[in-house]
């Protein structure tokens, strides 16, 4: 508040403008003069009685006049083009007033004025008069800047009717911006909300992914503002269950809510403060704020397992991750893909054939467990030789002395001839794939695990006659055994194990003997399985290759037997194709199998966003 002017100085009595009861003034003083001095009046027993006006505001179509008087019967009127409005007052409080003139604290010196009175721009002015006192008035009155947030306190339906003005806005339009401008900072808690920021996880490539919990009215407007202004609905956040905050706050008005919120801030940085926002109609208040982001490691899977440390249970986890996860996470991994050289290194070990008829490229890292072994049987099948070149994908570079002395010497002991592939930095099974077939020269190609070892002969064969008899078939795979002959791999369904209208792969057959079905002939799976698949390379070409952009796992295979049942074509499992994949422990790794769930949970729901209807299509094709 402006306080009280000239009290240190007060005019002498005879320099008071005084207005005697029942003479009446015409306009005698000059522009707004009551906004810059003390008028003072004499009251009908002879007492003078002081007034000041501090504030004249503009608030959209609300005129608010803020001021003192020491007499609680001071009547107002505006006056305008011959319009003239009674104005209401409302007294409060004024401490320093009261001390400044001397007089008792109890005193409500203070008043306020909100109107709807149709003022426009052209000037206007005040009738200031006592009971039984003619009226004064003032002059043109000046219109000040905004008010402070004190003064926006003090006038609660104004508070109000800002707070309305919010109702129908989108948080962080301008015109949102226009209305929360005007609301003042609040230092009390708003009655039955609470709110506090756990955490913040930054990307490296932009964005912030912030969680904690809030308890709140249905109705309350919450967001999320970094110091930048950018500005995000909590309503647009995922929620969950937090159990402990349900026992912490069991007597509360929404103590069954989903409190627990996780949110991705596409524009908000590392070093940003942040804040978690609440407007109600006493002004605006900070239930939590958080000064620091950690930031994520640049590798996606790494990334990922940092965001699976925010709680959410797997039923939900697609829920979230196509609003959350995976936000963050595609730049990650656009990014590894970018570091790789252009350019890779090859180097051949023996010279091969030199027209073969299927390319065969075999993703290798993690381990070479299985390599010799794999080179052993292909050594044994001279009809496989005679038709095929072998191109191993080398994707660990920390592998790359050990493998090619390996290599060098598998070769020398048993006769076959290959190609290795490999670039400077890890890319993933599809990237590596993809490089593969770049680095080919066969009219098919079949991608092979360096887990899966050929149990005989023929098996290629088969799926070369199941695809070369069928133009409706885009791609066949084989049916791929674990060590101890029962049934690892034959094809994908999909399942909703959570009902909640998400598809999830799911391995047809696992863990049934070798020779379950055997009699049939191939079928119709709704996808196949990278670990061993036959496809036409012009085909493979036109839906364009692997999809890189999921994390490791059933995503980038199953995407690519989408692709070609977009193009009309079915994706076939051949089961007299048999071989056997070796259990490896880096399937799972250190990370353990709950983290390699979640991946799966996270490449489903990508799945889920970009094929939807068409997967839900094939679920009732299983029916």
């Amino acid at each position: 508040m402006f306080g009280v002017p000239n009290l240190i100085k007060v005019k002498p009595a005879d320099e008071d403008v005084i207005l005697p009861a029942g003479e009446a003034l015409q306009t005698s003083f000059g522009p707004a003069k009551i906004q810059s001095e003390i008028l003072s009046l004499v009251d009908r027993f002879g007492q003078i009685q002081k007034v000041f006006l501090e504030r004249v505001s503009r608030q959209g179509e609300l005129l608010v006049l803020l001021g003192w008087s020491t007499s609680p019967l001071l009547k107002l009127e505006l006056r305008q083009n011959g319009n003239v409005w009674p104005l209401v007052l409302k007294f409060y409080r004024r401490d320093d007033v009261a001390s400044a003139l001397g007089v008792s604290s109890d005193q409500n010196l203070g008043f306020t004025i909100v109107t709807d009175a149709q003022i426009d721009s052209s000037p206007f002015e005040l009738g200031v008069a006592l009971p039984r006192c003619a009226q004064i008035n003032t002059g043109v009155l000046l219109e000040s800047e905004e008010l402070t947030d004190g003064e926006f306190r003090l006038l609660p339906e104004l508070l109000t009717k800002t707070y309305e003005d919010l109702v129908g806005k989108s948080i962080g339009e301008e015109d949102w911006w226009d209305v929360v401008d005007k609301l003042p900072e609040s230092n009390t808690p708003p009655i039955g909300c609470y709110g506090f920021l756990e955490g913040a996880f930054a990307s490296i490539e932009g964005g912030v992914v912030v969680f904690g919990w809030a308890l709140h009215f249905v109705d309350s407007i919450l967001w999320f503002e970094d110091d930048a202004k950018n500005t995000y609905p909590l309503d647009k956040a995922f929620r969950r269950e937090r159990r402990d905050i349900i026992a912490a706050f069991s007597e509360h008005h929404s103590a069954g809510m989903d409190a627990g919120f996780i949110a991705f801030l596409p524009n908000t940085g590392p070093k940003l403060r942040l804040k978690l926002r609440i407007v109600t109609a006493s002004g605006l208040f900070t239930l939590g704020e958080i000064n620091t982001a950690e930031t994520l490691s640049e590798d996606p899977l790494a990334a990922a397992e940092k965001l699976f440390d925010v709680l959410t249970e797997d039923r939900l986890l697609a829920q979230r991750s196509n609003d959350i996860d995976w936000p963050l996470l595609l730049p990650l991994i656009q990014k590894k893909q970018s570091r790789a050289t252009l350019s890779p290194k090859t180097i051949f070990f023996g010279s091969g054939v030199q027209d073969p008829k299927v390319s065969i490229v075999i993703y290798l890292s993690g381990n070479l467990d299985a390599f010799e072994s794999q080179l052993m049987a292909f050594s044994k099948d001279e009809s496989f030789l005679r038709k095929t070149e072998i191109i191993f994908v080398l994707d660990d570079p920390m592998l790359r002395s050990e493998f090619l002395e390996e290599a060098e010497l598998c070769h020398r002991l048993h006769g076959v001839a290959f190609k290795v592939v490999y670039y400077s930095h890890r890319r993933g099974a599809s990237a590596a794939n993809n490089a593969g077939s770049e680095y080919s020269r066969g009219d098919y190609l079949l991608f092979l695990d360096s887990s899966v070892i050929p149990l005989g002969f023929g098996w290629l064969d088969a799926l070369f006659a199941t695809l070369d008899g069928d133009d409706t078939a885009g791609a066949v795979g084989a049916r791929l055994l674990s060590t101890d002959s029962s049934i690892c791999h034959d094809g994908y369904e999909v399942w909703d194990p959570y009902n909640e209208s998400i598809w999830y792969p799911r391995v047809r057959n696992a863990g049934l003997p070798a020779d379950f079905g055997h009699k049939t002939e191939a079928a119709t799976v709704a996808a196949l399985s990278a670990g061993c698949l036959l496809v036409a390379r012009d085909l493979f070409d036109k839906v364009g290759g692997w999809n890189t952009s999921y994390l490791p796992g059933t995503g980038a295979d199953f995407d690519f037997s989408m692709r070609l049942r977009q193009l009309g074509h079915r994706v076939v499992l051949q089961p007299h194709a048999m071989l056997t994949q070796i259990s490896r422990s880096s399937k799972t790794g250190m990370r353990g199998k709950a983290f390699h769930n979640k991946i799966a949970i996270l490449n489903a729901a990508r799945l889920n966003a970009i094929w939807g209807a068409d997967i839900a299509a094939l679920a009732g094709e299983q029916l």
